[in-house]
């Protein structure tokens, strides 16, 4: 059944947008469907980390995939990326075991970078591909 739903769909039933990181965790809040019930086993603490870290190298993220179809956003490709972006911006997650930027920012929080480094974050763009 979900291989004919998803052989039924066409390069016209998607639109494209790029939103912030700002405005994605905005609509995370604001959504629960968008929020996922349960991410154990999918990524690490280590993974989650270094998600953080290639937007605080600048490396442009790759598009998350979401279904509108029900008038909700439930994410398709990605969730683990936003959740991971969600937990460091509401510094619930310090930032652990970095490959570039471990000097700089290993186990600090959200909440200790500069003004910049906020900045750096909250205005990295990311697109989305939404199905309607």
């Amino acid at each position: 059944m979900l291989y004919e739903f998803i052989s039924d769909i066409r390069h016209n039933d998607f639109r494209t947008q790029v939103m912030s990181v700002e405005d994605l965790l905005e609509k995370y809040e604001m959504l629960q469907s968008f929020r996922p019930k349960s991410l154990i086993g999918f990524s690490t603490h280590e993974q989650r980390s270094r998600i953080i870290e290639t937007i605080l190298m600048g490396i442009p993220q790759p598009p998350l995939y979401v279904d509108d179809s029900d008038m909700q956003w439930i994410v398709i490709d990605g969730v683990e990326r936003v959740d991971a972006i969600y937990s460091f911006c509401k510094s619930k997650m310090p930032l652990k075991s970095l490959y570039f930027k471990m000097d700089k920012y290993e186990g600090r929080f959200f909440d200790s970078l500069s003004p910049v480094e906020k900045n750096k974050i909250l205005n990295t763009q990311i697109q989305v591909h939404v199905l309607n």
